[in-house]
């Protein structure tokens, strides 16, 4: 093989592995969202009083953790395909 194959098949092989670890990532993420116990995204925090609340607390933090595993899900389905073309 020449250099130019094996630059090549190195290209391949780090792009490979950093998938692998952008999918793990994204798996523990997801497993974090699932045991979350309050939802906090950057100046976002859904805490209310328990007499405000109404349910409408846990609903929102219930939406806001589904919608991230969802789009997580999507993510990690997009580089398992990259992954596979590689």
């Amino acid at each position: 093989m020449d250099k130019k194959t094996l630059e090549y098949m190195k290209e391949r092989v780090d792009r490979g592995s950093q998938i692998l670890r952008d999918i793990e990532r994204l798996k523990e993420r997801i497993g974090y969202a699932k045991e979350a116990q309050k939802v906090q995204i950057g100046w976002i925090d859904l805490s209310m009083s328990r007499k405000e609340s109404c349910g409408f607390e846990e609903y929102a933090q219930a939406q806001l953790a589904k919608t991230f595993i969802d789009l997580a899900n999507a993510e990690i389905q997009r580089l398992e395909e990259e992954f596979g073309r590689l």
